[in-house]
């Protein structure tokens, strides 16, 4: 897109890194392998809600292909749905239809995106845990499946990519003012604290699951908390 900056590769962030490995990931057969141990709504009135927002699925897909002012890859939206999968989310015949269709090369409304965690997240009478551990998930696929090894090598290390937005930059295009960034303003690794800003258009439990997961992965830290209750824009980091 015009008007970004251009990628370095050392710099890519966790996003640039589910960029690359979802166009390679084999999501659709793992929905037919994983379908028979999925987890079902916990009660009536979440299927009944549930079965509401899955019903606008064909909606949704009309919409794909429109002009929206904001849009992210389909990279981010296939590794969303691999760690669905992971997780033994109940996912709909609808819901599936959004990602069989997704090419990770293309860019797609990021009110799609919204409408697909709005879908998972209704399913749960308190999603900010469910949704936190979507982060996580996705971490442990960059780390194990792409290239998060070749540039993490301690807890800290994920902190640091986080020192420009660029990497997220390859996940999201559009109007400057409403992709924001997300940004490692502060590190102590003597004190053992971070604070990382984030003015994204993203859910903040998974972005908080995103930090808790990315600085997990080599578990070389064993606390590690993570508050944005304060201010849901701004992570304060914990860490030792």
């Amino acid at each position: 897109m015009s008007g970004l900056p251009p990628l370095s590769g050392s710099r890519r962030l966790f996003w640039a890194g589910v960029g690359r490995i979802a166009a390679n990931a084999p999501l659709l057969p793992a929905w037919e392998r994983r379908d028979q141990k999925a987890l079902a709504p916990r009660c009536p009135e979440a299927l009944i809600r549930s079965t509401v927002l899955l019903s606008d699925a064909h909606a949704i897909l009309r919409n794909m292909h429109q002009p929206h002012a904001v849009q992210v890859s389909g990279a981010l939206f296939l590794a969303f749905g691999q760690a669905c999968v992971n997780l033994h989310f109940y996912i709909d015949d609808e819901a599936k239809a959004l990602f069989k269709d997704l090419r990770p090369e293309e860019w797609y409304p990021l009110e799609n995106f919204e409408d697909v965690l709005r879908v998972v997240a209704a399913r749960y009478s308190d999603p900010a845990p469910i949704l936190e551990q979507v982060g996580i998930e996705m971490m442990k696929f960059w780390y194990e499946v792409g290239p998060g090894k070749q540039h993490v090598k301690r807890g800290t290390d994920f902190l640091r990519f986080q020192t420009s937005s660029e990497g997220y930059y390859s996940v999201i295009r559009g109007d400057p003012a409403r992709i924001g960034d997300f940004t490692l303003v502060d590190l102590n690794e003597k004190e053992g604290t971070a604070v990382v800003r984030s003015t994204t258009p993203f859910d903040k439990d998974m972005e908080r699951g995103v930090l808790r997961g990315g600085m997990a992965l080599t578990q070389d830290l064993f606390y590690i908390d993570i508050d944005n209750s304060a201010d849901v824009n701004t992570y304060q980091i914990e860490f030792h």
